[in-house]
């Protein structure tokens, strides 16, 4: 069995794509620090060069947690059909594109806990291409809304973030263990092949240390 390892890049640290050798898929970041199209251009060629699987990294735009906190639904769609459009525009150029969309900060955590916000952005994705796999966390309501839409899921745990109870996330070096535990506790088992929904599928790198 093969464990992806990912990380993003492209978001406002300059040379962070030095990192992309080292893993096996990248999610590309388009927006706030992102905005500067020379550092996408650089994202995208350097999962391109090293063969990573490239990925959208969706995330809140400056100022636009208010309306994902109202759920306000037409907005956070179009918000992630608009960056998947902008990640992809970049990616067609090398005649590649989206193999999975994973979410980042405000908008990881709300969608993992709730179930509309989670919906909107599955059918958003799933709009956009059905073959798009979604990252998140095992048995969170992103998880489940896009497995109910028939979207490829991809379970994966944090080196450094330790998630319980659908995301309440909390920095911690020991978050890999912890997660492997928690999962065996819920399901009864440790990470079992008899159980298919509950596998590790990705590793996350977080920090860029």
């Amino acid at each position: 069995m093969c464990i992806d390892v990912n990380c993003n890049i492209g978001k406002g640290f300059e040379g962070n794509a030095g990192f992309v050798p080292y893993v096996s898929s990248v999610n590309i970041c388009c927006i706030n620090h992102a905005k500067n199209e020379r550092m996408i251009c650089d994202a995208v060629t350097a999962s391109i060069q090293c063969n990573a699987v490239p990925g959208a990294l969706i995330m809140c735009e400056t100022g636009g947690k208010r309306q994902i906190c109202r759920f306000e639904g037409e907005y956070i769609y179009q918000m992630v059909y608009e960056q998947l459009s902008i990640v992809q525009s970049y990616l067609a150029s090398y005649g590649a594109a989206i193999h999975h969309a994973k979410l980042s900060g405000h908008l990881y955590r709300v969608s993992a806990q709730n179930s509309y916000v989670a919906l909107c952005i599955a059918k958003a994705i799933k709009d956009f291409d059905n073959q798009i796999s979604v990252y998140g966390i095992a048995e969170s309501w992103l998880t489940m809304q896009a497995r109910k839409l028939h979207l490829n899921v991809c379970n994966e745990v944090y080196t450094d973030i330790f998630s319980c109870e659908k995301s309440r996330m909390a920095k911690d070096k020991n978050a890999f263990v912890k997660q492997l535990k928690d999962w065996g506790k819920r399901c009864n088992t440790f990470c079992s092949l008899q159980n298919p929904d509950v596998k590790i599928d990705s590793i996350a790198i977080d920090r860029y240390y």
